[in-house]
């Protein structure tokens, strides 16, 4: 699968398509799967809690966010987005550089 068609088809999942056309669209982006709690209200399983994207997936991420029409909310989670040392120092700086779009996170 293509950064391109992953995008998609996640962005399909949003509010698009919704009944409610005045609900923001949103997408959430698993930012990566490491997280260092074991909380036991988590749907993540252990055993998808595993990785963090390369510099050059994060940028064709984040390119395919820029191309989205209008303004989404993109919702990053994880695993933990901050135990990432990419996260702050680079995912969320481009997001705001390069796309117009509002960004939370889940943790």
């Amino acid at each position: 699968m293509t950064v391109k068609q992953f995008v998609q088809s996640i962005t399909r999942a949003g509010n698009l398509h919704s009944p409610n056309a005045d609900l923001q669209p949103t997408v959430e982006w698993r930012v990566n799967g490491f997280c260092n709690y074991d909380c036991s209200y988590c749907i993540q399983s252990k055993a998808s809690r595993v990785g963090v994207p390369d510099d050059e997936t994060i940028d064709n991420i984040i390119g395919e966010f820029a191309r989205l029409p209008g303004q989404w909310e993109i919702k990053m989670s994880g695993g933990e987005p901050f135990a990432f040392k990419g996260f702050v120092g680079l995912v969320i700086p481009e997001l705001i550089r390069r796309t117009d779009h509002l960004v939370s996170v889940l943790t």
